[in-house]
């Protein structure tokens, strides 16, 4: 695959219209937007994997700031956004991140990317270290470990190529980027399958294995929640966090820093802005459920009467499939009922 594809590739995969163009397959896709004639070179099954694991990225990103005031939302992978440097910019660089590497990762695992696969590399070197404990009779490495190092290496090409100046955005974003690659290879887990008789589990195979892509978002929220902010200070190549006088050497705070990093204040997300496409909380729908997150419970408060808005309840009338029941062979027949629910948004 010619290297000079990648930044043509990510370039047009991060700010095409989200909404129009997602949903259609990867070769009207590239022929809409006129990029086959760059890309001789390039493997569709790879293409379509990274436009995978970018839109499995923003589905997760809205699900986790779902009942924040700033929802991730499409505007958010947006062009006109490129140039913020807010925390709320730092997340969508790393899920974005994150979620290319995990779809390449899965797909290399199962084979459908050739010229990748499992991970040798981690099955003999976690081996040796549980002969070290005298575990070897218990389990052995089986299976597929998966290795997230092609992803990894695609996603540098991808995304860091426009990243080579020197100046404090492109350094957060190789920084918020580099927390997106390395949290797939952090969260690995070791999964076991047991082996004996009469499921007495004598022994097991067992391997490495990602996360569910939720759980790798919802980590990258906590990282969300503690996003440190900087000022750059290009005269003496070092970094102030937040506004205290504690300095770090530029040429270490990347492997120190373990959290997003994030130039600038976020915006008022009561209020709308025509300029970055944000709407604003006007309109929203926030929930009143006791048996819901903290976030969900609050979310009246949070959305509508903190921002100045109040919340108007209405009924819903809503239809769903009811009294299912499977009819041999091999149908399954329901009822249609019809509900009302409260609906509350913010007006």
């Amino acid at each position: 695959m010619s290297t000079k594809i990648f930044p043509l590739v990510v370039t047009f995969l991060l700010s095409i219209n989200v909404s129009s163009c997602w949903s259609t397959t990867i070769n009207s896709l590239f022929k809409s937007k006129t990029i086959l004639q760059f890309n001789q070179d390039l493997n569709p099954v790879i293409i379509e994997s990274v436009a995978n694991g970018a839109q499995m990225a923003m589905d997760e990103c809205r699900n986790v700031f779902k009942w924040d005031r700033w929802n991730c939302p499409q505007s958010a992978f947006s062009r006109q956004n490129n140039h913020l440097a807010t925390k709320e910019k730092a997340y969508t660089n790393a899920i974005i991140t994150a979620g290319i590497i995990y779809s390449i990762t899965r797909d290399c695992s199962q084979g459908v990317i050739k010229g990748c696969g499992c991970d040798p590399k981690l099955r003999k070197n976690i081996y040796q270290e549980a002969k070290t404990k005298n575990l070897e009779r218990d389990w052995t490495w089986g299976g597929c470990s998966d290795d997230s190092s092609f992803g990894e290496e695609l996603v540098l090409k991808l995304l860091e190529d426009n990243e080579e100046s020197s100046d404090a955005q492109a350094f957060i974003n190789r920084h918020n980027n580099r927390i997106g690659r390395e949290i797939i290879r952090e969260k690995m887990l070791k999964t076991c399958k047991c082996h004996g008789v009469s499921g007495s589990c004598s022994f097991q195979t067992c391997w490495m294995q990602m996360p569910t892509f939720p759980e790798i978002a919802k980590q990258l929220r906590e990282r969300y929640d503690r996003a440190i902010m900087i000022s750059f200070e290009r005269v003496q190549g070092a970094l102030t966090l937040g506004n205290s006088a504690r300095h770090m050497p530029l040429e270490s705070a990347g492997d120190v820093l373990p959290n997003l990093l994030y130039l600038e204040k976020s915006p008022d997300f009561c209020l709308s802005n025509n300029s970055t496409g944000w709407p604003g909380t006007r309109g929203r729908t926030c929930s009143r459920t006791t048996s819901a997150s903290m976030a969900e419970r609050k979310s009246c408060r949070n959305l509508c009467r903190s921002c100045g808005f109040r919340v108007r309840k209405q009924e819903k009338k809503v239809t769903k499939r009811c009294n299912c029941k499977f009819i041999w062979c091999c149908e399954v027949e329901c009822d249609v009922c019809v509900e009302y629910v409260n609906e509350f948004t913010c007006h």
